[in-house]
Parts: C-alpha cells; structure tokens; sequence
C-alpha cells in the first residue's frame, strides 16, 4: 500500500468515532446502522458497538 495512503486511512481511522454498518435483508433493501466505534488495531480490524435494544440484537 502507498505510504501516503496508509498515513491518511491511519489518520482518519484515528479521529473517527462512528462508522456504519450496512446490510441488506431478505427483501433486497439495504439497511444502515451508525456504530459507535469501541476499537481499531491498524486500517484492517475495528471494534463497534450497538445498543442492546437494536432490532439486530438478539437474545437466545
């Protein structure tokens, strides 16, 4: 990877502090979710959390 490149995700990494999840249901609509980012190790690994109360949390 360019170093320039990787100074620059580096750094937006750093200063974010959300992100969003998108998927897509059974239906073919997308669907977003905003993420509070917990964690990153590098550009290549991130740690989110989301409320206990989201429609995507389930509880066995």
């Amino acid at each position: 990877m360019d170093g320039e490149i990787f100074e620059k995700s580096s750094a937006l990494v750093k200063r974010s502090f959300t992100g969003v999840l998108g998927t897509v249901d059974d239906n073919g609509i997308p669907q977003l979710k905003a993420m509070i980012k917990t964690e990153a190790t590098g550009i290549k690994e991130f740690w989110f959390c989301s409320n206990t109360s989201s429609r995507r949390v389930t509880t066995q």
